[in-house]
């Protein structure tokens, strides 16, 4: 009989791999002219949202339907709901809607079904919170 080669250690272990974000997020501000919302006290580090797209869906759910996804890296995220709001562009202004969320959409700090963003306006969504920044001169494009 043979003898039984010695166990392997394990390997160490390896950088932390940050969780992957969708294309709408980034760790970098977006160019300018691209209106966004930015993080505001996430551990975890400034993440910022592009809102060019007609639609952007934020909420907690990963399954591909929100745009925005607030996971457990963002203070507050159990207050979220799984698909909570959406940013509209109109082609002038952009426009947060509530979906119904059971912990509400926040503007400047008032509770709010439907409102007109405007530069430098704190958005929340539950207890997590953001700043709005058009990022350009004029109107959404």
């Amino acid at each position: 009989m043979k003898p039984t080669p010695p166990p392997v250690p394990p390997a160490p272990p390896g950088p932390e791999i940050p969780p992957k974000l969708p294309p709408t997020v980034s760790t970098v501000q977006p160019e300018r002219g691209i209106p966004y919302l930015k993080s505001l006290g996430r551990p975890a580090g400034t993440v910022y949202c592009r809102l060019d797209k007609p639609v952007t869906h934020i909420g907690r759910a990963d399954d591909g339907s929100n745009d925005l996804v607030i996971d457990e890296h963002f203070v507050g995220w159990p207050t979220v709901s799984r698909n909570h709001a959406l940013i509209e562009g109109d082609g002038e202004h952009l426009v947060v809607v509530d979906l119904d969320s059971e912990n509400g959409v926040y503007v400047n700090g008032q509770r709010t079904g439907e409102n007109i963003l405007y530069d430098g306006c704190t958005v929340g969504f539950g207890q997590v919170h953001f700043l709005f920044q058009m990022n350009q001169q004029g109107g959404v494009r």
